[in-house]
Order: structure tokens, then C-alpha cells, then sequence
């Protein structure tokens, strides 16, 4: 940290004063501590909260002291790959970065890089288009059972049922 000022060099904890208002000017123990936190995968809002301070003198006290790096190493194709398919069975980008010892952040990074996917949405059930005579038969059904029994009789989303009968123009108030 060769850019330090006087007083952080010193290491003690100075004030500034900034439109009436007293703020914590940072240390120098205190950035490497933020920076180590940042280096091994927490966020800025994260290191934010934890330091009492706001983000943007967080990339200020980086810029100022040198200590922007790019959160993206250029680690081989194969080795993001396979943190990929760990991360696919895990589920979990911690876990991926306990494993491999790779920032959280990174891993995402990493994955764009290489057009790999970066979240998992889950699907229950494959989305599917039916059929005005499925529509029907999904309606008179329900006339009998009502949603529930007619969405686990069919297996198919109760949610979608509704918007289904109201797309072929079927009641959706009562049974009768």
C-alpha cells in the first residue's frame, strides 16, 4: 500500500469532516482486512454492512491504495468446467468455492466466460401446450373432482388449469 497517507500509515483512526458530518477516515489494517474479506468472496454490500461503511468507499480506498484486482483469473477451460459440473450436483456456488478454493464471485465470472450456465431455475413440470379436446376433458373432470383432484388425476399444475379453461372460453366459477 505505497499511496497511504500519513495518518493511515500511522495507523490510527482518524475523522474527517464531510458536509457537517464526521465520517471514519479507513486504516491501512483496516482496508487489507476489507480486502481480504472481498478476496475471499464477499460482496461489497456484504463487506459494507460488516464495516459500517458505504460501498463506494470501498472502491475508493481499492482504487486509491492499488488493490483492484480482476475478479476473474484466467483459470484453464477444463478446471471451470469441472467446477461447473460440481457445481451442477451441488447446486451450490459455496460449495464449489470451499472445494476449489475459488471466490464465489469468481466462479460466476468464470462460468460466463466460458458460456456455461450460471443459474438453476427449477421446473416441476416441463411446460406443455394443450389441446382444446384436452381443455375438455381437463373440464369435465374437474365439473366432478375440482382442481386438485383433476391437477393430480392429469398431473398438471392446478395453477394452470384455470388459465387453461379461461383460454377456451370454459367456466372456471362452479361445478355443476
Amino acid at each position: 500500500m505505497a499511496k497511504a497517507s500519513t495518518p493511515a500509515k500511522s495507523g490510527k483512526d482518524v475523522t474527517r469532516q464531510t458536509n457537517g458530518r464526521i465520517m471514519p477516515r479507513l486504516t491501512e489494517d483496516v482496508i487489507r482486512k476489507i480486502h481480504a474479506d472481498w478476496k475471499s468472496g464477499m460482496s461489497y454490500t456484504k463487506l459494507a454492512v460488516k464495516y459500517k461503511i458505504a460501498k463506494s468507499t470501498i472502491s475508493e480506498a481499492f482504487n486509491r491504495y492499488g488493490l483492484r484486482e480482476p475478479r476473474v483469473t484466467k483459470y484453464p477451460e477444463k478446471l471451470v468446467r469441472q467446477m461447473h459440473k460440481f457445481w451442477l450436483q451441488s447446486q451450490s456456488y459455496k460449495a464449489v468455492s470451499e472445494k476449489f478454493s475459488v471466490p464465489r464471485p469468481v466462479l460466476w465470472a468464470s462460468f460466463r466466460k466460458y458460456g456455461l450456465q450460471t443459474a438453476i431455475v427449477p421446473r416441476t413440470v416441463p411446460k406443455q401446450r394443450y389441446s382444446r379436446e384436452d381443455a375438455v376433458k381437463f373440464h369435465d373432470y374437474w365439473k366432478k373432482n375440482g382442481y386438485k383432484q383433476t391437477a393430480e388425476h392429469f398431473n398438471v399444475p392446478h395453477q394452470s388449469l384455470w388459465s387453461l379453461f379461461r383460454r377456451f372460453d370454459l367456466s372456471t366459477t362452479h361445478r355443476s
